[in-house]
């Protein structure tokens, strides 16, 4: 039985959106989140990220989430799979306020 959602992680050195697009694909992910890790400013070895986000869904297609801290991605990730999970239900004022 297949998972409600399914997330992947691609960690790429070139032609990250289309990396992840065909990971997308093959994996049969609802969801892809990429990043260049070949930058020096995010990725391996730094507190900070930039990553995209690739939805399977192609009304909501992809969603690039500026450079920030590792952390910040760790908290909007969860309150998304909140979201997700409970239609904006059942999240308090606080959970839902942040982004």
């Amino acid at each position: 039985m297949r998972p409600k959602l399914v997330i992947g992680f691609a960690a790429e050195t070139d032609d990250v959106d289309k990396n992840a697009n065909i990971k997308l694909i093959s994996k049969n992910c609802d969801w892809i989140i990429a990043n260049d890790v070949s930058r020096g400013d995010s990725g391996f070895n730094s507190d900070y990220n930039e990553v995209t986000i690739h939805y399977k869904n192609p009304k909501f297609g992809k969603e690039k989430l500026s450079l920030k801290k590792k952390q910040k991605y760790q908290k909007k990730l969860w309150i998304g799979l909140l979201l997700k999970f409970t239609n904006g239900q059942g999240t308090d004022k606080k959970i839902r306020s942040f982004s």
